[in-house]
C-alpha cells in the first residue's frame, strides 16, 4: 500500500493542493479584512474555490507539473509551477473583469502569492527532509564544478562535505550551500572528515586524476565519476581516466581541409585502429569511404557501426590487401587518400609466424604503395609503430621494412608519410583489456617484467593526431607521436587491481616473451625535426637506397625458410642501424 507509484504520486498531489487552494483563498480573505470577513463575502466563497480548483488542475496538467519526481524537485520544476499558477490566476482576474467584479482584486492577488508558497514549499519538503536526515549518507567530496552537481547533492546516499575545483572566480562561491575550495585541499579534507567517496564531475587531466587516485588509496576512499553518455549516472572510475591524456594542439579545422569532400580507402577498416579512423573520417565529412578488410567478423562490425550513424556512402571490401581484386578498386574509385592501418601487429603470434608477417605486413604494404602511386593518389599514410625503432622483433621489424620502402620509393606526384606511436588503449593488442578479463576471472595479472615499461595513448586521440600529422605531409616524413611519459605495466596493474576492488588478486611475473623489449622507444634522434605541433615531431633519417632494398625484399619473400627469412630481414634492419 505505502510502495510510491506513479498514479498514488499524481492522487497525491492532485488532493494536497485542493487543499493548498481552499486555505490560500480562504486566507486571503482573512488577510484582506483583517481575519474578520464579512458575511456578504462568505456566498462568493465557495464558487471561488470551484472555479481556482478546476482551472489550477487544468494549468498543472497543461504544465506537466503532476509528471515532476518529488525528490528531485528543483528550480526549473519550481518556474513551472510558478508559470501554471500565474495562468489559472490570469483566468479568474478575466472572469472578475467580465462576469464578477465584486471579488476584492486584493484577494486575487494574495491568493495566487499564498498559491506559489504552498505548492512549492510542498514540494521542496522532501528535499528539506532529505538533505536533514542524511545520517547515515557517506561523508563525501566532489572534485569540478559542472552542470551535473545538484545530481549528485539530491541523492540520499551522499552527504557533501566540500566541492573542490582551482577555478580562481570559484573561490569562496558555494552551491546548495555546500562550499567550493581548492584542489590543494584535498588531502586535508580527506584526513579531516573521514572522506570515504570521492566523485569527479567532469572531465581533468590524468596527472590530477592520479593525484587523486594516490590519495584515495592511502586513506582507502572509493573514487567515482559522473558519466553522461547516455543519462547522468554515477560509476566507478576505469583505468582509461588514469591514463588519459589530452593533447592540446589538435587542429579539427587541419584535419577537416584533410578529409572533408574525400574518397578515403582504408585498409585494415575493421581493426582497432582502422575503425576508429572511418569513424572520424565520417566526423570530417568524407564524401565516400572504402573499407578493406580481410577479417569478416571485422568488417561486418564496422558496417553495423556506420549504419548506426546514418552513413550510406561507403564500400565494404572483404579481402587481403595483397588481393588482385584491388587493381579494379584503385582503378575506377577517385581515391583522395590512402590509409594503411592493415597489420599483424600481435608481437608473440607473429614471432611464430614469420612467413605470414612478411606476406601481410611487408608484400601487403608494398602492394598498396605501388597501386597508390600507380593510380595517382594524393596522399598515402602509413601506420606505423614504436616496436620498428631498433626492432627486437618480427613484427618491429616487418613495420621497419615498412617505413622504409615508404620513405625510398619513388613516390612520383603521391606524398607518402608514415605516422608512428606506441600502443593505444583499447585496442585489440593492448595489456589493459588482458587484465581486465583477468581480474574479470579472478586470475592473478601476468606482467612479464616489474620493470617493462610501455606508452599509451587513447585510440580517439591517437587517430585524430594521424590525421592531422597526415594533413601536414608534404612526402617521405616519418611522424612521431607524443606519447608522453612511458608507464611502468607493474604499476598499471596494481592500479587496475586497485580499482576492481580486488584486492586478493596479485601479479605473477612470467619475463619477458620471444622477440618483446623491455621499453619502447619513439625516436632514433634527439635532435628530430620539431613541426608546428609539440605533438607532432619528424624523424631525421637519410633515406635507403631503394633499389637496394627492393632487391632485398624480393630475397626475402623468395625463401621459406624461417632461418633464412630471419636472416635476409635482419640483415635489411641491422645495416640501416649502422
Amino acid at each position: 500500500m505505502l510502495k510510491p507509484t506513479p498514479l498514488k504520486r499524481v492522487l497525491f498531489f492532485i488532493i494536497t493542493d485542493i487543499i493548498i487552494s481552499v486555505l490560500a483563498i480562504y486566507f486571503a480573505y482573512a488577510l484582506r479584512f483583517n481575519f474578520n470577513i464579512p458575511e456578504s463575502y462568505y456566498s462568493q466563497i465557495p464558487f471561488l474555490f470551484i472555479l481556482v480548483i478546476v482551472v489550477n488542475l487544468g494549468s498543472f496538467y497543461l504544465f506537466h507539473t503532476y509528471n515532476i519526481v518529488w525528490r528531485f524537485f528543483s528550480l526549473y520544476e519550481a518556474i513551472r509551477i510558478v508559470k501554471a499558477i500565474i495562468l489559472t490566476y490570469f483566468i479568474v482576474f478575466i472572469y472578475y473583469v467580465t462576469i464578477d467584479n465584486t471579488i476584492p482584486r486584493s484577494v486575487i492577488i494574495l491568493s495566487s502569492i499564498l498559491s506559489i508558497l504552498g505548492f512549492v514549499y510542498l514540494r521542496f519538503m522532501k528535499r528539506i527532509f532529505s538533505t536533514k536526515n542524511k545520517d547515515n549518507a557517506t561523508n563525501t567530496i566532489i572534485i569540478g564544478v559542472s552542470d551535473y552537481i545538484n545530481t549528485i547533492v539530491k541523492k540520499d546516499n551522499y552527504h557533501i562535505i566540500n566541492i573542490l575545483d582551482d577555478d580562481i572566480s570559484l573561490k569562496n562561491t558555494t552551491i546548495s550551500g555546500i562550499k567550493i575550495v581548492p584542489l590543494q585541499e584535498l588531502e586535508s579534507i580527506v584526513e579531516t572528515f573521514g572522506i570515504k567517496t570521492i566523485i569527479v564531475s567532469k572531465e581533468i587531466e590524468s596527472s590530477i586524476m592520479n593525484n587523486i587516485f594516490t590519495i584515495s588509496s592511502i586513506h582507502r576512499c572509493e573514487i567515482k565519476k559522473i558519466d553522461i553518455t547516455s543519462s547522468v549516472n554515477i560509476q566507478n572510475i576505469s583505468i582509461e581516466d588514469l591514463l588519459l591524456r589530452k593533447p592540446k594542439d589538435i587542429n579539427k579545422t587541419k584535419i577537416k581541409e584533410f578529409i572533408q569532400n574525400k574518397t578515403i580507402l582504408i585498409t585494415g577498416a575493421g581493426g582497432s585502429i582502422g575503425s576508429e579512423i572511418v569513424r572520424q573520417c565520417i566526423t570530417y565529412k568524407a564524401t565516400r569511404i572504402i573499407l578493406v578488410d580481410m577479417s569478416e567478423f571485422n568488417l561486418y562490425s564496422i558496417v553495423e557501426d556506420i549504419k548506426k550513424i546514418n552513413y550510406s556512402n561507403y564500400v565494404p571490401l572483404l579481402m587481403s590487401v595483397n588481393s588482385n581484386e584491388l587493381n579494379h578498386t584503385f582503378e575506377n574509385e577517385n581515391i583522395d587518400v590512402v590509409i594503411h592501418a592493415a597489420a599483424y601487429k600481435h608481437v608473440n603470434l607473429v614471432e611464430d609466424n614469420i612467413n605470414s608477417a612478411i606476406i601481410n605486413n611487408i608484400l601487403g604494404t608494398k602492394s598498396i604503395i605501388d597501386k597508390s602511386i600507380k593510380a595517382k593518389i594524393a596522399n598515402i599514410v602509413l601506420i606505423s609503430t614504436d616496436k620498428a625503432i631498433r626492432p627486437t622483433s618480427i613484427m618491429g621489424a616487418t613495420k621497419r621494412v615498412c617505413e622504409l620502402y615508404a620513405r625510398s620509393i619513388n613516390s612520383k606526384d603521391s606524398h607518402i608519410v608514415s605516422v608512428r606511436f606506441g600502443n593505444v588503449i583499447g585496442s585489440s593488442g593492448s595489456v589493459i583489456p588482458k587484465f581486465k578479463q583477468q581480474i574479470e576471472n579472478n586470475e592473478n595479472l601476468t606482467v612479464t617484467d616489474e620493470n617493462v615499461t610501455r606508452y599509451f595513448m587513447l585510440i580517439k586521440e591517437a587517430c585524430e593526431l594521424v590525421l592531422q600529422a597526415s594533413s601536414i605531409g608534404k612526402g617521405k616524413e616519418i611522424f612521431i607521436l607524443d606519447m608522453g611519459k612511458s608507464i611502468k605495466i607493474s604499476d598499471l596493474a596494481k592500479k587496475m587491481i586497485s580499482i576492481s576492488g580486488k584486492t586478493h588478486i596479485g601479479i605473477d611475473y612470467i619475463g619477458l616473451q620471444k622477440g618483446e623489449k623491455l621499453y619502447e622507444e619513439l625516436l632514433f634522434d634527439e635532435n628530430d625535426e620539431k613541426t608546428e605541433f609539440a605533438s607532432i615531431i619528424i624523424a631525421k633519417e637519410k633515406l635507403y637506397d631503394f633499389n637496394k632494398l627492393d632487391s632485398q625484399i624480393s630475397q626475402l619473400v623468395c625463401t621459406n625458410n624461417v632461418n633464412e627469412q630471419k636472416e635476409k630481414l635482419w640483415e635489411i634492419i641491422n645495416e640501416r642501424l649502422g
